[in-house]
């Protein structure tokens, strides 16, 4: 199930063997035209990307490495006149659902390795040096203002966290510390995202259970609903909707969640 407000953009550079003229090529999940990444004219990104996008991170290397698999029934039969090795690979997320140029932000900043034409997919991989990783990709932060479930003064100027894919064991973000609400996932606006379930919530390796006397499977339509019951000690309820849950008495040793976004996108 994708999600709705999120949009991927992939350009892709390389030069042709015979012409030696270097062309860029767009991409994207569902087909829009859009000016990216500085164009100053609008493409239109073609709706080939398949199967979700992997990413992957060698700390020996200190390298960030991309996957991607586009659909092809021949449309894309021309890429082997292209060399694409050490040319440009990049990928943009939008936070829109009418793309605008305004409101797209690097994901992925690097350069192809190689580009695999297969019998119905065109597999790309690509290597980047530049520590993207290391960089926020939501530009919005917290304004550390107490009882606004934007966390504790501490916590203002700190990026929102932005989660693709299935998550594994992440230190949620303590919104309220005074009714132990937490958050995990923000939209670009810096308004909170939805995610489809918390898989497990763990207090130093031991799981909390989810309290659902009050509510249909534990889960509230909104985090102030949700904020106005108390569960039991060692248990939690949610609200989906908007990422955040809810703790009945405060961890003792580390708090850890696992739990699933909407978009197709895996971090290992």
């Amino acid at each position: 199930m994708a999600d709705r407000d999120l949009k991927i953009a992939i350009k892709l550079s390389g030069v042709n063997f015979e012409t030696g003229i270097v062309d860029t090529f767009y991409f994207s999940n569902s087909g829009f035209v859009a000016a990216i990444g500085g164009d100053p004219v609008a493409h239109y990104y073609e709706p080939y990307l398949k199967d979700g996008i992997l990413f992957k991170k060698d700390a020996i290397a200190d390298t960030d490495f991309i996957s991607i698999n586009l659909a092809n029934v021949g449309q894309l039969d021309y890429l082997p006149d292209y060399l694409f090795n050490g040319y440009a690979l990049e990928v943009y997320v939008s936070a829109n659902y009418a793309p605008d140029s305004d409101n797209w932000y690097p994901m992925f900043l690097g350069t192809a390795q190689s580009v695999l034409l297969q019998r119905r997919s065109v597999k790309i991989k690509a290597a980047s040096h530049f520590n993207t990783f290391e960089n926020a990709m939501n530009p919005e932060v917290f304004a550390g203002i107490r009882g606004e479930y934007e966390g504790d003064p501490e916590l203002q100027g700190a990026s929102k966290p932005r989660l693709f894919g299935k998550v594994f064991n992440i230190t949620p973000v303590l919104l309220r510390s005074d009714n132990l609400v937490y958050g995990c996932n923000w939209k670009y606006d810096g308004t909170r995202a939805t995610v489809l379930e918390f898989t497990e919530v763990r207090d130093g390796g031991a799981p909390l259970t989810l309290d659902i006397t009050n509510a249909p499977g534990g889960n509230y339509t909104a985090t102030t609903l949700m904020d106005l019951y108390q569960p039991a000690a060692g248990h939690y309820v949610t609200c989906l909707s908007e990422g955040t849950f809810k703790l009945g008495s405060s961890p003792i040793y580390g708090l850890t969640t696992m739990l699933l976004k909407q978009l197709k996108l895996i971090l290992p």
